[in-house]
């Protein structure tokens, strides 16, 4: 069970790496934190956030929420069409999250900030235990 979880936490821990490389690249934010076997580990341990991005290891997507960036995580993980400013540059980003496909080469689109969701953005940094 243990091996199980640990592969399990791999591969959530490469989706998770890929989405905050394509929303650094699009939308700002930080890059993917540390090795993937320091995120395997944390992920381990249960829900965690990383940058406002919450992932939940034993839901399917197992990324669920974007505090920071709403939209496009409706974009690229819940794949809403709607929600994308430009639906073509989109496709290729969800190829290189959801697929593995090569990142394109590129700097991504720009969602607007705050957005049509009319959620505010904080951007203070806040630790959950």
């Amino acid at each position: 069970m243990d091996q199980m979880n640990r592969a399990r936490a791999e591969r959530v821990g490469e989706l998770l790496r890929r989405y905050m490389w394509a929303r650094s690249r699009c939308v700002g934010g930080e890059a993917p934190p540390g090795p993937l076997s320091q995120l395997a580990g944390r992920l381990q341990w249960g829900p965690s956030e990383f940058d406002g991005v919450r992932v939940e290891l034993n839901l399917e997507p197992p990324i669920v929420w974007d505090r920071g960036q709403p939209e496009f995580f409706r974009a690229i993980i819940e794949q809403h069409d709607e929600a994308m400013p430009q639906p073509e540059e989109v496709a290729r980003w969800r190829d290189y999250v959801h697929f593995n496909r090569p990142m394109p080469t590129a700097p991504g689109f720009k969602f607007p900030l705050g957005g049509r969701t009319g959620i505010p953005l904080y951007r203070e940094r806040i630790d959950v235990v």
